[in-house]
């Protein structure tokens, strides 16, 4: 849920005059124990989303938009989409590692 928060505040950040500066998060467990997201984790999740909105722009976007029946069109998007799943796969791990660093942090780790 950090993802969709960071992103959220990421879009308001674009569109919403006045909102800006850094981004922090604070999660809120079941067991109701609590971690910290300063605002490094927060910035480098903000550069993950940046780069995986090109690699759909670049990508799945283009794709769309090309008129079908497009032979050459349809070869590179065949190849593209054979990298996609390992582009993807290397998000998920970037993400992990920018979070992971924060897991062992508690309610009284606040920064």
């Amino acid at each position: 849920m950090l993802l969709h928060g960071v992103r959220i505040m990421l879009q308001a950040k674009r569109l919403v005059g006045g909102v800006g500066g850094n981004t922090v998060a604070k999660s809120l467990y079941k067991n109701g124990v609590t971690r910290f997201f300063g605002s490094r984790a927060a910035r480098d999740i903000e550069d993950l989303i940046l780069e995986i909105e090109q690699f759909n722009v670049r990508g799945l976007l283009s794709y769309v938009s090309f008129p079908k029946g497009d032979e050459e069109m349809e070869e590179a998007a065949g190849r593209g989409f054979q990298n996609m799943f390992l582009e993807m796969q290397r998000f998920r791990e970037r993400y992990a590692t920018i979070v992971t660093p924060f897991a062992s942090h508690s309610s009284e780790d606040q920064q």
